[in-house]
């Protein structure tokens, strides 16, 4: 399959757009996936507290059946580290990065919460976020995020689904989603009410036919 930042590339220059229903499906899939990481434990049942810490659009991939997997956990922060990361040194793309993150403090899962959300806002919004300039210009946003309602640049967003991607998004951890698992949930309800039909074969299909040369090829 290809990752998410592909896939949105190769539709876009395709003058397509992502379905609703398939975005919020995608949204859905990537939680249970850090849900997932987030519960898991070692060999003794203790917590690994594992939060990824660098999810973006290019460490999702889908496969061309539909599957949406997490990749690159080469950033992650967990209890199996022997060294953890300098305090000062800054990991992860600045433009999906937590504020907290950003600003060299503990994390945990809602960080992984907060960079889903800003996956969700890009593709909802079908507006490129910005993935080069002045390092510190972008540190700064980082730490400090301000974000408009992705209404604001497609109407046609319903306003339930605009509160539900602007609350993974708050700046401070205590007021987003608990966990991956709550915020996915709001996702599949989301998804039920506007697009029932919409599935991981949709999905997968939609890969399929704008990278139709390139899977025929790997085929």
């Amino acid at each position: 399959g290809k990752t998410v930042s592909r896939f949105t590339r190769r539709l876009r220059d395709r003058k397509l757009d992502m379905p609703l229903g398939i975005a919020l499906l995608l949204g859905e899939r990537v939680c249970s996936g850090l849900q997932y990481a987030h519960d898991a434990r070692d060999e003794t049942g203790s917590p690994l507290h594992l939060v990824h810490r660098d999810l973006s659009p290019a460490n999702v991939c889908i496969s061309y059946r539909g599957e949406v997997k997490i990749i690159d956990f080469g950033a992650a922060q967990s209890t199996l580290k022997e060294e953890q990361t300098a305090p000062r040194v800054v990991i992860g793309n600045l433009t999906y990065m937590a504020p907290e993150q950003a600003k060299k403090q503990i994390v945990d899962g809602r960080a992984d919460v907060y960079s889903c959300g800003v996956m969700l806002w890009e593709l909802l919004s079908w507006h490129a976020l910005p993935q080069k300039g002045d390092p510190i210009e972008r540190w700064r946003k980082a730490a400090n995020p301000v974000w408009d309602a992705p209404s604001a640049t497609q109407p046609s967003i319903p306003r339930d689904v605009d509160e539900a991607i602007l609350k993974a998004l708050r700046k401070e951890p205590k007021d987003r989603y608990g966990t991956a698992l709550e915020f996915g949930e709001v996702l599949k309800k989301l998804r039920l009410k506007y697009a029932p039909d919409a599935t991981e074969r949709d999905l997968g299909d939609l890969l399929a036919r704008v990278f139709a040369k390139e899977k025929a090829g790997e085929d």
